[in-house]
């Protein structure tokens, strides 16, 4: 299919709705501060105030960030059920491709649909937690770093995956000593309950730091990559586990743009789909030159 450039919008249309939005947070947050203040108003200068009604307005925003992964949510879901990236005119070969079409990475769209579809499903039905809250008292860096693991625990999933799995094996593990010793009797269901109440109280409580270090106490070891150099271009190789991967997700985000490919099974195939992968063209052409 011949692809298409597709202009469907422009950021200067957002323009507006945007700058009434921060005019609507600003009145919120003044608002609040009314509301706090009441009859202590003249205690505080009035930089003081407009310090307070600032950062006010900078935890009202996380509501958006919750809105927008949400409604991402919700819209990857339909674009998955309707089967709407086969038909795109861009000519996607796989769902997962539109991640970079739409300006995010794989593991941001996977980290979205975990969010969306499994966990915070599980917190609202299975411990009445208020999703807002919890987003806004975790944040998004500690959040990123729970997700695996957290999905690990809500869905039982022995995926395999080294220290994630262990971490999620250790929690559950520590979770049923601590009910036995306390004379306690826990079924499944209750240990996984116990289990994300923790993760989600250490998640509030430590920096993100801290919670790395938590959930995973052993390190995951060092990516070890090749560096090949021709002229002024450098390529690079490396083969790593899913921690590692996810490591290097984590510290390259934002910084690189990442194109993900599976190759077929079989062999003929996986040949002709690694032919058209420029990085492998450009090793190839350096090899026989």
């Amino acid at each position: 299919m011949e692809q298409t450039n597709l202009a469907v919008y422009t950021p200067s249309a957002l323009s507006a709705p945007l700058n009434g939005l921060r005019a609507h947070l600003h009145s919120l947050a003044s608002q609040n501060l009314e509301t706090a203040l009441a009859g202590a108003e003249d205690n505080y200068t009035e930089m003081e105030k407009r310090a307070i009604v600032a950062l006010e307005e900078m935890k009202l925003i996380n509501g958006i960030d919750l809105a927008s992964l949400l409604m991402r949510g919700d819209i990857y879901k339909q674009i998955r059920e309707e089967g709407l990236w086969s038909v795109h005119p861009e000519g996607f070969a796989r769902l997962e491709d539109i991640a970079r079409f739409v300006g995010i990475s794989p593991s941001e769209l996977s980290n979205t649909v975990d969010l969306c579809e499994t966990i915070f499903p599980y917190m609202t039905d299975q411990l009445g937690i208020n999703i807002a809250e919890v987003f806004e008292n975790i944040g998004k860096s500690n959040f990123r770093e729970l997700i695996p693991v957290m999905k690990i625990i809500i869905t039982g999933d022995n995926s395999g995956r080294g220290s994630t799995q262990a971490a999620a094996n250790a929690l559950l593990n520590d979770v049923t000593a601590t009910a036995q010793a306390s004379g306690q009797e826990i079924d499944e269901d209750g240990m996984r309950r116990a289990a994300m109440s923790r993760l989600i109280e250490n998640g509030g409580q430590m920096s993100n730091r801290e919670l790395r270090s938590a959930i995973r106490p052993d390190r995951t070891p060092n990516i070890n990559m090749v560096s090949i150099q021709s002229g002024d271009t450098r390529l690079i190789t490396a083969e790593m586990t899913e921690d590692q991967w996810q490591m290097l997700n984590r510290i390259t985000h934002g910084h690189c743009d990442t194109v993900e490919v599976s190759l077929p099974e079989d062999p003929y195939q996986r040949r002709a789909r690694a032919s058209q992968i420029p990085v492998f063209r450009r090793i190839s052409s350096w090899v026989s030159e």
